[in-house]
C-alpha cells in the first residue's frame, strides 16, 4: 500500500518545520557556550553567530528568483529545509570534531536553508 501524495507532502513539510524549529532552539540556546568550549577565537564569535543570517540574506534573492521563474515555492521550501537539516547535522557533529570552524560551516549551511523562509510570505 502506498502513501497518498498529500500524506507524503504533509510529512515532508512537518519534517522541514521541525528542522527550522530545532535550528532556532538548538543554536540560539547553545552557540555561545559551545563556541567557547570549542576554543573558538573570541574575535570571530560574531562572524560565527551571524553567519546564519548572512547566508540567509545573500541566498534569499536566489531562492526568490527560482520561485518567480517556476511560479511555485514548495520545491524551494523543501530543498531549503533539507539544506537546513544538513547544517544542523554538521552543528551536531561539531562536538565530535572538536573544531570551532565546523560550527561556522554549520551556521553557513543552515543559513542557506533559512533563506527559503521568506518564500512563505510570497
Amino acid at each position: 500500500m502506498t502513501a497518498s501524495p498529500c500524506k507524503v507532502h504533509f510529512v515532508s513539510q512537518t519534517t522541514v518545520f521541525g528542522a527550522f524549529f530545532a535550528d532556532y532552539t538548538m543554536s540560539m540556546m547553545s552557540i555561545q557556550a559551545f563556541y567557547y568550549a570549542m576554543q573558538g577565537p573570541q574575535r570571530l564569535y560574531g562572524l560565527t553567530f551571524g553567519a546564519y543570517d548572512l547566508t540567509g540574506m545573500l541566498m534569499a534573492p536566489l531562492f526568490g528568483a527560482w520561485s518567480d521563474k517556476n511560479g511555485k515555492f514548495k520545491a524551494q521550501f523543501l530543498s531549503g529545509g533539507w539544506i537546513n537539516v544538513a547544517g544542523n547535522l554538521i552543528y551536531a557533529f561539531t562536538f565530535l570534531s572538536g573544531k570551532w570552524w565546523m560550527m561556522l560551516l554549520a551556521r553557513l549551511v543552515a543559513g542557506i536553508g533559512e533563506a527559503t523562509l521568506g518564500e512563505l510570505l510570497h
